[in-house]
């Protein structure tokens, strides 16, 4: 910008006087005048090099941009049914009705590297399920020997071709009764035995502090912060309101402050 230049900017007495002799066209709105003047502002004395690393662009009404951010691409975001019926899903499967298929892009890359902690996390997982189910099967082994009814010693198979529906009825009936047992406290117990493996899980990282997969405030350091750092806090959400779910987050941090 020349000397010349200069002198008759300063003269100005209004930023939006100032825009508008930047810009070299009328403004009718004063609040667009820093708007209009971005394209002459741009390239006053960077655009050589702007235009090297390609960061200028047009915006959608044709004014010059500085590609500040990567171009928008909006995709259609349709919340998808949460259902955590496994019959359900199972018959909405068999006939047809789930979900439909998500759009594929051609831009985006489609086989992402797979992290070595979601091998780890798998494993723990298969290990925490055999834990469960080995731990369940052995307590129902032991539950079943001082139930009453043992082996089928009530029941004989040359009687019931002679006797009639409801006598026979009432000779299984006890052991349907026995097996609804068995069934309800092996349930019971792998849920009991999912918390007692985990409870232990937890108890022994806690011991041993040896974990380089654990998420702990600990990891960052004990040094103070700087007083110009900003904090971002990252929310994704999915399927959910998104002012309820602000207004939760801004409860909590009400809470906290007070």
């Amino acid at each position: 910008m020349s000397d010349e230049q200069r002198a008759e900017l300063a003269g100005c007495t209004t930023f939006a006087e100032l825009h508008e002799r930047l810009s070299a066209q009328p403004v009718n709105d004063p609040a667009e005048a820093a708007q209009a003047s971005v394209g002459r502002r741009l390239t006053l004395t960077t655009a050589d090099q702007l235009e090297d690393a390609e960061m200028l662009g047009v915006d959608a009404s044709g004014r010059l941009c500085l590609k500040a951010t990567p171009p928008i691409r909006r995709t259609k975001v349709v919340p998808e049914p949460w259902r955590t019926n496994i019959l359900v899903r199972g018959w909405r499967s068999l006939t047809g009705k789930g979900n439909p298929p998500k759009p594929e892009h051609d831009d985006l890359p489609r086989d992402l590297p797979k992290a070595r902690w979601r091998t780890v996390g798998s494993i723990r997982r298969y290990i925490l399920l055999i834990l469960m189910l080995g731990q369940t099967i052995v307590a129902g082994w032991y539950m079943k020997g001082i139930l009453p009814y043992q082996g089928w010693s009530l029941v004989s198979l040359d009687e019931i071709t002679r006797q009639t529906f409801v006598q026979t009825a009432l000779q299984v009936m006890p052991y349907a009764l026995q097996t609804s047992i068995l069934l309800l406290f092996g349930i019971l117990f792998c849920w009991v035995s999912a918390g007692f493996w985990t409870a232990l899980m937890g108890f022994l990282e806690l011991l041993t502090g040896r974990d380089k997969y654990r998420i702990s405030g600990a990891s960052a350091g004990n040094e103070p912060i700087e007083k110009g750092a900003r904090t971002a806090l990252v929310m994704p959400i999915c399927n959910e309101d998104v002012p309820r779910v602000f207004a939760g987050l801004r409860a909590t941090f009400e809470s906290v402050a007070a």
